[in-house]
């Protein structure tokens, strides 16, 4: 799967660019530093100003959420038990 954001094939590329904004960022007084990531969903490098402390805490998920994923899975799951067991397809 390929994403919208800019690549990077290798690490080192996303580094070396990562390099070149910081410079620019720190001549116009700007304090934001990017930051290397691998990405799951398309297996390169992106780069982001997001700390890994703030992107963690947008990955998590509420507890209702949780709890209503775990329940459509234990419905689904019965669901196809009973569907099999009574051999409704």
């Amino acid at each position: 799967m390929e994403c919208l954001k800019k690549s990077f094939e290798t690490k080192q590329e996303a580094k070396e660019r990562k390099e070149q904004i910081d410079k620019v960022n720190q001549l116009n007084k700007d304090n934001t530093r990017m930051r290397v990531y691998h990405c799951k969903k398309c297996g390169k490098y992106h780069l982001t100003s997001m700390s890994k402390k703030k992107f963690k805490s947008t990955q998590k998920i509420t507890k209702e959420e949780r709890d209503r994923r775990r329940i459509s899975y234990l419905v689904n799951v019965e669901s196809d038990y009973w569907l099999n067991k009574l051999g409704i397809e």
